[in-house]
């Protein structure tokens, strides 16, 4: 929406303001001294959310470990229901990593998305994993444990393949 500028008692309009988003912005007005100081305290660094650099490889190898699981698991599953190498090769989970950066909550979580709670039966077999619940029960079945110090939020997909 233009907005009319005055000069000299002639008014004129502004070009429209092209919006790169869906909706338009909540205001046009220039930002106030203190919104910039603190948009330059932001921009200034990453504040330690992402780590440092040991605990970042620690990270990394965890997904590792739960790589090769999962992966072990899969062959397990695939020749206890004695499936073709054709079809063991296309089944799987997925990992999916996130955190709650918005929530200032910087802990790392890992969510595992697979079509069967045998994983987790698995998971807890293992010395590194602690703390271990499961809500089958919920519309989504959900399980949550701690693997070598790494949240993992586990929930099952109900697929057809």
């Amino acid at each position: 929406i233009p907005f009319p500028i005055t000069t000299q008692g002639a008014q004129q309009t502004q070009p429209p303001l092209k919006h790169y988003d869906v909706t338009s912005p909540i205001s046009l007005a220039v930002p106030k001294e203190t919104a910039c100081l603190l948009t330059q305290k932001l921009l200034g660094g990453p504040f330690g959310v992402l780590g440092e650099e040991e605990e970042l490889q620690h990270k990394i190898l965890i997904l590792g470990k739960l790589n090769n699981l999962e992966k072990e698991w899969i062959r397990e599953i695939s020749e206890s229901k004695n499936l073709p190498q054709s079809v063991t090769e296309n089944v799987g989970g997925k990992m999916f990593t996130f955190a709650f950066y918005r929530l200032v909550c910087w802990y790392e979580w890992l969510v595992c998305c697979t079509k069967t709670t045998s994983f987790y039966d698995k998971m807890k077999l293992i010395q590194q994993t602690k703390d271990s619940r499961a809500v089958e029960e919920a519309c989504v079945p959900v399980i949550k444990l701690c693997f070598d110090g790494m949240l993992i939020l586990f929930a099952r997909l109900a697929l057809q393949r």
